[in-house]
């Protein structure tokens, strides 16, 4: 079976994951994690400057970050990329990804902790049984759902 390549949809549910307050647009700070989460771990700061350009405010909508990803990606979004992603965020590896988990992971990628309601708001967009952890199915389910839904 081919693997399976990003689509606009995956991204568009990447976009939206990281969308936190629903404004459509990403700041620099959700533009950062969005990118992390697709891979992009060794993001910089002058990355994130260069991909804002002059914009005013610094916000960037789904159209110019598809099209930013899609110019530095050749391909992604494969299971094992999936499962990839979540042993990064699962690092004790039992299978659940804790706020904690999500503030460890930021405090190595970023040299300190992303605002704590910024998590949450992340784990809460894809935790279907509500128990305030992702398990796989539901980190898979939300890398995925809007491939599937389209």
């Amino acid at each position: 079976m081919a693997e399976a390549r990003v689509t606009d949809e995956d991204l568009k549910q990447v976009f939206d994951l990281f969308d936190t307050d629903g404004t459509g647009k990403l700041d620099e700070e959700e533009l950062t994690f969005a990118l992390k989460s697709l891979g992009y771990s060794k993001v910089t700061k002058a990355d994130i400057d260069e991909m804002m350009g002059s914009r005013d405010p610094r916000l960037i909508d789904f159209d110019s970050f598809s099209d930013m990803v899609k110019g530095k990606m050749v391909e992604a979004g494969s299971p094992q990329e999936v499962k990839a992603a979540f042993k990064l965020f699962d690092p004790e590896g039992n299978g659940r990804i804790s706020l904690l988990d999500l503030q460890k992971v930021s405090e190595v990628v970023e040299g300190q902790a992303a605002p704590e309601a910024f998590l949450r708001e992340v784990i809460k967009a894809a935790d279907e049984d509500e128990d305030g952890c992702l398990d796989f199915r539901e980190f898979e389910n939300a890398v995925t759902k809007y491939h599937k839904r389209n």
